[in-house]
């Protein structure tokens, strides 16, 4: 087996914590997640793609991780149920293996979309073809995302156990075309003692750049939201 190295975190004082009163409140609710479910328009991301023959999944597993790593928020986890914030988290893509059953391809995030596209994308075959990551001791340094290209949602509802609450995951479903575009359901979990509306929409500004310049996911980025 490889070996597979975490990513690191910093513990979160809540005594100088921003949201401690959002955080305290969301968690003594009995589910402390928010679901939302947005189109995408994804037209300029797909000719990217076919133009140069990459994976959609890899592709966009890397503008995902870009998002969530440059929305300091979404990296916001309980660790043993102590906040914390990972210095970066990373993808762990769904993959249907060649048995069709599922199994999980825990990915590496680096900024660099030629090196993570690559590494991700060669892990999704290997572990398509029955390979086992050892990843060692559970971590909660990783976002979820699954891809379900056979049918189209207006809405998402994914399992839920009071253990992963915290860990975002994200859904996409059947990539279809309208008016001369193409649009994809996108479908997120958040866990609300970290994560609000505006930083719901610092994430959704820096996807929806992208999506509309795939040319940036070759640069080095930089947030530039303000509301």
């Amino acid at each position: 087996m490889e070996s597979f190295v975490w990513p690191d975190y910093r513990e979160i004082d809540l005594g100088s914590f921003a949201r401690r009163q959002s955080y305290e409140l969301f968690l003594s609710y009995d589910n402390p997640t928010a679901t939302r479910t947005v189109d995408l328009d994804v037209t300029a991301l797909m000719v990217y793609i076919k133009e140069r023959s990459l994976h959609f999944t890899a592709l966009f597993g890397f503008l995902l991780a870009r998002a969530v790593n440059h929305t300091p928020e979404f990296r916001y986890r309980l660790q043993d149920g102590i906040p914390v914030e990972f210095e970066h988290v990373i993808p762990s893509f769904a993959v249907l293996k060649n048995d069709k059953q599922l199994a999980f391809a825990k990915g590496v995030f680096s900024d660099s979309f030629s090196s993570d596209y690559a590494a991700n994308q060669g892990l999704m075959e290997r572990v398509r073809q029955g390979y086992v990551q050892e990843v060692g001791t559970a971590s909660h340094g990783l976002f979820w995302l699954t891809i379900n290209p056979w049918n189209r949602f207006t809405s998402l509802q994914f399992p839920l156990t009071s253990s992963t609450a915290d860990i975002p995951v994200f859904g996409v479903g059947k990539i279809c075309g309208e008016v001369g575009r193409k649009i994809a359901p996108f479908a997120f979990r958040i866990h609300h003692s970290f994560v609000d509306g505006y930083h719901v929409a610092h994430f959704l500004h820096i996807v929806e750049k992208h999506l509309a310049d795939p040319l940036l996911l070759e640069h080095p980025f930089v947030s530039d939201f303000t509301l």
